[in-house]
């Protein structure tokens, strides 16, 4: 049997879930999710192998508008590397921004699948049909799928429309293999999540996560966390939730790893 492998990069606006597209494809957890903009800072990769198929999903962060020419050239640095491009909307939201993103992806010769994302926020479903017929006239864009990335609506049709793109190939991840990231990265992000969860806008979205110790025993992680911020201010807003975030976090990171968590939080002005 020949082994199928490729990589398929999502791209889009910020806040179109992406990242909760993601972690609903792999049934685990690699990127962090929220209601805000810039939540994804770096590119993270995320494998899923099924029997001789392996599909690397590479997520990106949400572009602004006003990011185009800066990350133009990254775009498609990363695009020409892959094999086929999910382009994601929220919704039924076609606007200037993401025409021109699609005119960029246009231009690179590879395989698009535009995603619409977050159907089940749509009141009325009898517009989406109407709607959809009318976006391909105007893009010209044969593969089209709504899903609902939340509910798990439509995911193993665009799984299946995906594979149709991907080539024949030997695998370059181990089967057992979920993401690129380590361990420490994931852990950190996920006490970001919580921050960006509980203080919104509060707390500007440059807030980093370090972590200064990580022992792992084989019942218990221990983590000794530093949050760096910018401002006394900032510093004095997390300490005002630093039990509820530590507890919190403790818990989010429980399930991942499924193992007995300490954590230890400080947070200090940089």
């Amino acid at each position: 049997m020949n082994n199928i492998c490729g990589l398929v990069t999502l791209v889009g606006s910020s806040n179109v879930g992406k990242s909760t597209l993601i972690n609903r494809i792999l049934g685990h957890k690699i990127s962090i999710t929220s209601r805000h903009r810039l939540t994804t800072r770096k590119q993270i990769i995320g494998i899923k192998t099924t029997g001789n198929i392996q599909i690397i999903y590479l997520d990106t962060p949400g572009v602004l508008k006003k990011d185009y020419k800066k990350y133009n050239q990254i775009w498609i640095n990363t695009i020409l590397n892959s094999d086929c491009v999910l382009f994601i909307i929220d919704r039924m939201y076609w606007n200037i921004e993401e025409q021109i993103l699609f005119k960029h992806l246009k231009k690179i010769n590879r395989s698009i699948i535009i995603v619409i994302n977050k159907i089940d926020l749509i009141k009325n479903k009898h517009i989406l049909l109407p709607w959809l017929k009318k976006l391909y006239k105007k893009i010209k864009c044969s593969e089209i799928i709504p899903i609902s990335a939340k509910l798990g609506i439509g995911i193993k049709e665009l799984e299946s429309i995906i594979i149709s793109h991907l080539p024949k190939n030997n695998h370059y991840f181990p089967a057992y293999k979920k993401t690129d990231q380590n361990q420490s990265f994931l852990i950190a992000e996920l006490i970001r999540e919580k921050i960006i969860n509980k203080l919104h806008s509060e707390i500007p979205y440059f807030i980093n996560v370090k972590l200064e110790k990580l022992i792992n025993t084989f019942k218990i992680i221990y983590i000794y966390a530093l949050i760096i911020v910018k401002r006394n201010s900032q510093k004095h807003i997390i300490l005002g939730i630093i039990k509820k975030l530590c507890s919190e976090s403790r818990i989010a990171i429980e399930n991942i790893f499924n193992k007995k968590i300490m954590l230890k939080i400080w947070v200090k002005v940089k």
